[in-house]
């Protein structure tokens, strides 16, 4: 990815000489990924925004507009409880690795002085955003709730102690000399640039890639050389922030990159680079998600009313036999004295037509409670909206008309 250890640092530095000494005003969430601060520093208002998207995983300082939801969820209303009115000390980053620390200074509700650290994570689909009380470092919350059944080397859970990500055992590149370079790859082992991202902290494949570019002829000479080119720009802040678009991809670094080619635009600085490429991914990406939620509803709803017009249906076919139901409960009355329990069924003469008619039983049941099972079934087809009583089982008067059964 872009957003690598490197280009990690120097947003850190752009952040930290933009917000060091600014204090924290209002607080929102736009979406379950995203936090936005907004931060009185300079003599102006500006907005820190903290994504820890699975894709577009990032921190910057934004101009966009975003919108805001009616009811703030519970991850925003922790941040405004804690870190609204208090003031950004410092920003830091982890070594090389893409964790970036905010060390927050505010007041707690008797006006003593406390610190908070937030802690941004930006690693992929495991981002995410941490609060943690500055002098335990007990987890106040994150956006993102981790458990030791999906994480067994940590978990980021309210109570708990932070701790962060595995460090990895890999050589820093901004410290290293073309022997230490030297030494960590195998030149007759093919595949440079997976090479270097294995063996150095806080470089992408993008950045590998362009070292190999850079170097021609891979070998012991050039290799080093054009890494230390790279780092050398990165270490003296010689930086030039490019958007490189090529017809089926965009990319963007800290500087150009030659092995992209394709046509370049420069921005000022890291946070309007990443405003210009991230913001028309984000924000299709939530209207997709709005599309897939609306879409999961609309699916639920058929469902759900597709099981309802059946469950109707079994219900309107009980409905239309509920004067059969009324006969049998009347028919078994008159012969109680003819029936017994155990019985599955039972011939008994219907006094309308003067026929045999056979009416099941229930085996587990009496006599009378199986007449009572017929009432109720009755009852509970007469008062269904379209039943016989309704459709044909009055009168004009409203008088009940009982349609007998042969």
């Amino acid at each position: 990815m872009s957003f690598d250890g490197l280009f990690t640092r120097m947003m850190t530095k752009e952040l930290a000489e933009a917000l060091a000494g600014g204090r924290i005003g209002k607080i929102y969430q736009p979406s379950k990924n995203e936090v936005l601060l907004i931060v009185r520093s300079k003599g102006k208002n500006v907005k820190l925004l903290l994504s820890a998207h699975p894709v577009y995983a990032r921190i910057q300082l934004t101009e966009e507009e975003y919108v805001h939801p009616k009811e703030p969820p519970m991850f925003c209303m922790v941040l405004r409880k804690h870190l609204e009115g208090a003031v950004i000390e410092k920003i830091e980053q982890r070594g090389l690795d893409r964790v970036v620390l905010i060390h927050i200074k505010g007041r707690n509700e008797i006006g003593d002085p406390v610190r908070k650290q937030l802690i941004i994570e930006l690693m992929g689909k495991h981002s995410n955003i941490v609060l943690t009380d500055g002098e335990s470092g007990t987890i106040i919350d994150s956006i993102k709730h981790v458990s030791h059944a999906v994480n067994r080397y940590r978990a980021v859970l309210p109570g708990q102690s932070y701790r962060f990500p595995p460090e990895q055992d890999k050589t820093d590149p901004l410290t290293c000399s073309e022997t230490d370079i030297v030494s960590q790859i195998d030149f007759n082992a093919g595949k440079i640039d997976a090479q270097l991202v294995s063996r150095f902290l806080g470089i992408s494949p993008l950045f590998a890639k362009e070292v190999v570019h850079l170097a021609g002829l891979p070998n012991r000479e050039t290799v080093p050389k054009a890494f230390l080119t790279l780092t050398d720009k990165i270490k003296r802040g010689d930086i030039r922030p490019a958007l490189m678009k090529r017809k089926d991809k965009e990319f963007f670094y800290l500087f150009p990159l030659e092995h992209v080619g394709g046509e370049r635009v420069y921005f000022k600085t890291l946070s309007e680079l990443l405003d210009r490429y991230y913001f028309e991914k984000a924000e299709r990406d939530r209207v997709k998600q709005i599309a897939g939620d609306l879409e999961r509803f609309i699916k639920k709803e058929i469902e759900k009313n597709e099981r309802k017009r059946e469950k109707l249906q079994r219900e309107w076919k009980e409905s239309e036999k509920s004067g059969e139901y009324q006969l049998y409960g009347e028919l078994l009355t008159a012969n109680l004295h003819l029936a017994e329990k155990g019985m599955k069924e039972i011939t008994v003469t219907n006094y309308y037509t003067g026929k045999p008619l056979t009416i099941p039983l229930d085996a587990d049941k009496s006599p009378s409670e199986n007449a009572q099972a017929y009432f109720r079934k009755y009852q509970k087809g007469e008062k269904r909206p379209g039943s016989r009583e309704d459709a044909a089982g009055t009168n004009r008067k409203g008088t009940r008309i009982f349609v007998p059964f042969a």
